[in-house]
């Protein structure tokens, strides 16, 4: 039962690790989008 859990754990640490840097990237080019329009948008 031990070797169960240290397993899923590890396999949760991976997934979060996983989705953290998809979502770090996506922000990025979020960000990168919004920079984009400010430049190209509206002069204030």
């Amino acid at each position: 039962m031990r070797c169960i859990y240290s397993w899923f754990y590890e396999k949760i640490e991976q997934y979060i690790g996983f989705v953290f840097l998809i979502n770090k990237l996506n922000l990025s080019k979020l960000f990168n989008s919004f920079d984009k329009e400010d430049k190209h948008g509206e002069v204030v």
